[in-house]
């Protein structure tokens, strides 16, 4: 629509809480037109009226200018203050033309060092006392980065209320943040974790980035460097996805599920990388933004992408995976939605992307704790099977050797404190007979009987072969005797079979208390080892002590 001066004027006496950019008139001018010039172009209509709350003019667009009409109908002048609420324009010329012929006119963007811009604010602002009557704002808009205009003009009471509450939330996300950041990457050191270590710099990477491009960055980390706020954005988002794609390869196990995406995905972030690199080089930035921003569409498919695989696979996190790359797509939409002006532009859809990324990073944390009881529950199941005599079920020698300190420092009267050594006649004949699988069975219901007649103080060892060791805690010799008695008469009593073959097998053991000669508790088992070959060389099938 090609717009008079009057089609669009904005009635100042009247606030507005939302964006006014729908109000003003855009034209693409001669590169070195006067801003005079560019004024009789609008009030000669060769503007054309604009019909967002934001527009965007998209990436390396060509300057633009801006113009709208505004009336004030009272007699006094009104104080307004004029957000341009975009942290990375890197030049705006901005004038207000009064209908007598008075002329302010301000330079604001990005490539001014930051500290030399009149006030504290991350976003572009002035402020105008508009004289009764009719003004002319005209601005023009020269930038690589992604031409977005969301234009405010608001009482300052209005806007310091909006900057409080940014100030709530940006402190409330970077410090989730940090913390989130800080607990993974101890984690990462303590474990030697890769996967902590890539979702430490995952963090760290959204971090930065979220700074950067909200402005943060060259307020309080680069107010003397426009030249790296130029680039900073660019750089940061590739150095992000890089980073998400490393974490989701090590943590979704991509490389054992399927070499050839892994690889892929690798080949991908290291060309997207070099050709940032090789446009910082060239001083090309609308590359590098072209590059960055395609990217970033791009992590959102292969983030998909890469869960589906690892649900596929059965992975048990690919599901949770999947849900916080979900979250991340959705809120990225939702914010690119409201830039282009598809659906209102407010603070909570610009800010979507934000808590998309929040709820992606806390559902990636709970996976990873996820996994951490997983590998945590195994890890301690190995370290109990380690112990464990499989056939058995039984303690082995390693569990013994781990136990028995303990048991040995806290008998304060040894003689309280009994081992039993136990070996199964003729067990060679029973394997050499009957095979070894019947020996097993053997052995298998031998150890079942020994755990049936266990009290619970006392500890049950398959110490080697056929040999079985008791340890009879708080159990003096003549009490363990009459234990060990009963023991080898259900032993002796079992019905062993092999098909139709019945046959029986019996117990030599020996006992050993503790005395003042044992001072450790090997000592005590050569005791207990003397016992049981005077046992067996006696005759076997019976206990000796």
């Amino acid at each position: 629509m090609i717009a008079s001066t009057s089609s669009f004027s904005l009635n100042l006496s009247i606030d507005h809480q939302s964006t006014i950019t729908e109000h003003f008139a855009a034209a693409h001018l001669p590169s070195n037109i006067s801003i005079n010039d560019a004024l009789h172009a609008y009030k000669n209509g060769q503007f054309q009226l604009l019909s967002d709350n934001v527009v965007n003019f998209g990436i390396d667009s060509p300057p633009m200018w801006l113009a709208i009409t505004l009336r004030n109908p009272t007699k006094m002048a009104i104080n307004k203050q004029l957000i341009i609420a975009n942290s990375w324009l890197d030049k705006l010329e901005i004038s207000v033309h009064h209908q007598q012929g008075d002329m302010r006119h301000f330079s604001r963007g990005d490539h001014f060092a930051f500290y030399q811009r009149n006030n504290n604010q991350r976003f572009f602002t002035v402020d105008f006392a508009f004289q009764p009557g009719i003004s002319y704002l005209l601005i023009r808009v020269e930038s690589v980065d992604p031409m977005v205009l969301p234009i405010y003009l608001a009482e300052q009471s209005d806007f310091n209320s909006q900057l409080l509450f940014d100030s709530y939330s940006y402190g409330f996300l970077y410090g989730a943040i940090f913390c989130l950041l800080a607990y993974n990457f101890m984690l990462a050191v303590g474990l030697r974790s890769i996967t902590y270590f890539y979702y430490s710099l995952f963090l760290l990477s959204f971090l930065i980035l979220n700074i950067s491009y909200s402005g943060h960055g060259f307020q309080w980390l680069w107010p003397h460097s426009p030249q790296w706020q130029q680039w900073a954005n660019p750089l940061l988002m590739v150095i992000f996805n890089i980073c998400g794609l490393l974490f989701a390869l090590r943590f979704l196990e991509i490389r054992r599920l399927n070499l050839s995406i892994y690889r892929c995905v690798i080949a991908l972030c290291i060309c997207l990388l070099l050709t940032v690199l090789g446009a910082l080089i060239l001083d090309q930035q609308g590359i590098s933004l072209l590059a960055a921003f395609g990217f970033m569409l791009l992590f959102s498919l292969i983030m998909l992408f890469l869960g589906g695989i690892a649900v596929a696979a059965s992975n048990a996190n690919g599901k949770l995976f999947l849900l916080a790359s979900i979250s991340s797509m959705l809120g990225t939409a939702t914010t690119g939605l409201a830039v282009w002006g598809i659906i209102p532009y407010t603070n909570l859809t610009f800010r979507a992307g934000e808590v998309g990324m929040v709820i992606d990073i806390t559902l990636l944390a709970l996976a990873l704790a996820r996994k951490f009881r997983t590998i945590e529950s195994e890890k301690q199941h190995a370290q109990y099977m380690a112990k464990i005599d499989p056939l058995t079920g039984l303690n082995n020698r390693r569990a013994f050797y781990e136990l028995m300190p303990a048991i040995w420092q806290s008998t304060t009267n040894k003689r309280n404190l009994t081992l039993a050594l136990i070996d199964l006649d003729y067990f060679k004949q029973i394997n050499d007979t009957y095979g070894h699988v019947c020996g097993d069975q053997v052995l298998n219901k031998v150890g079942s009987i020994l755990m049936q007649n266990l009290r619970e103080e006392d500890i049950a060892v398959r110490w080697g072969g056929e040999e079985f060791l008791i340890v009879y805690h708080h159990a003096t010799l003549s009490q363990a005797e009459i234990l060990a008695s009963e023991l080898a008469k259900q032993i002796a009593s079992y019905p062993f079979a092999k098909g139709e073959q019945r046959f029986t097998i019996t117990a030599s053991i020996g006992l050993a208390e503790g005395c003042s000669e044992c001072h450790t508790p090997g000592q005590l088992i050569d005791k207990a080892d003397n016992k049981l070959y005077q046992a067996k060389h006696e005759g076997r099938n019976q206990i000796r002590c």
